[in-house]
């Protein structure tokens, strides 16, 4: 299954029952933040262009871009810090979970994103 909760109300919904979407972007992105823009001093434009714009370019689909009224976005803040646990998940699976019950820096906090 590959489904992410995109509010905080859905989180309580069984993962089997939520809407297909996209995994995981809620730890990929913090981590890439602190790898890239902390410790290896990438400008942030230059990491939203690798995260954004050229996947589209290598799988060859259209490019993303912002527009008005676009549910192609989110909000990250750098800062904010949370508790990476699989509490809201709605199972407890002894699969593949990085980082599991570590504090986290940076977290998105709102999304837009419609698949």
């Amino acid at each position: 299954m590959n489904s992410k909760a995109l509010s905080d109300e859905e989180t309580f919904i069984p993962i089997n029952d939520r809407p297909l979407g996209i995994s995981s972007f809620e730890l990929v992105l913090p981590l890439l933040w602190k790898e890239l823009v902390v410790k290896r001093d990438w400008p942030i434009p230059m990491l939203w262009k690798y995260l954004s714009f050229n996947p589209s370019n290598l799988l060859g689909l259209m490019q993303e871009k912002l527009s008005i009224g676009s549910k192609r976005w989110l909000i990250f803040d750098p800062d904010e810090k949370w508790l990476n646990n699989q509490i809201n998940l709605g199972y407890d699976s002894p699969s593949n979970f990085p980082k599991k019950n570590k504090l986290i820096k940076g977290k998105v906090i709102h999304v837009g994103l419609d698949f």
